[in-house]
């Protein structure tokens, strides 16, 4: 919605601007796009395959459509396992970009050091104030609708991130413990698994 009232207005459903917003969810969602699961969400691969799908039929033309993480998503948008502070800010600055996070709930044995994932959530990066990020994020416990958080991100020096999910067990240094005012249910730690980046021509 902010890219189509930058100048990309074809992204735009027609309507009033919450029936815009719900069409272009309901499209985004579906089975043609990322066929979101009702029960397990969407995953890095979906995400980016809906992202391509909408924009293309849109009529625009993508300058890049990259991840950064360790979720699977095809080689063609690959760009690094660990998602960079820096990429993301200087896409979040180009105002012909988005940038998607991927955060996993994980909870951390002291004693053995492993982060053991236990779900996820994507949310959306609108700016950042030093090294820190502003995003929007939908989940009902984030507080009020349309309210901008700052999260802090510190590096994870020494532990694994392990689980279910494909690339899993792996090496926890390098990714980011979120922090700040990330909505986080009780026991659980927030980890950056990764970033989806969209640049428009």
């Amino acid at each position: 919605m902010w890219l189509a009232a930058n100048g990309y207005e074809d992204l735009r459903p027609e309507g009033s601007a919450r029936e815009a917003q719900i069409a272009m969810i309901r499209e985004l969602a579906g089975s043609d796009s990322m066929g979101t699961s009702p029960t397990i969400g969407t995953n890095a691969a979906q995400l980016i395959r809906g992202v391509e799908s909408y924009v293309t039929a849109a009529g625009y033309t993508i300058a890049e459509l990259s991840y950064e993480g360790w979720r699977a998503v095809g080689e063609d948008y690959e760009y690094s396992e660990h998602p960079a502070i820096e990429d993301i800010k200087a896409a979040i600055a180009d105002d012909q970009s988005a940038v998607w996070l991927n955060v996993g709930w994980y909870e951390h044995d002291e004693d053995s050091g492993d982060y053991a994932r236990k779900g996820g959530h994507w949310v959306t990066v609108v700016g950042y104030d030093g090294d820190d990020l502003l995003i929007h994020d939908p989940a009902p416990n984030a507080g009020p609708r349309f309210r901008t958080q700052q999260i802090s991100l510190e590096e994870i020096a020494e532990g694994r991130l392990t689980g279910n999910e494909r690339n899993l067990p792996r090496d926890a240094a390098g990714y980011y413990e979120v922090g700040g005012e990330m909505a986080v249910s009780t026991g659980k730690i927030c980890i950056l698994d990764g970033a989806v980046f969209l640049r428009l021509e």
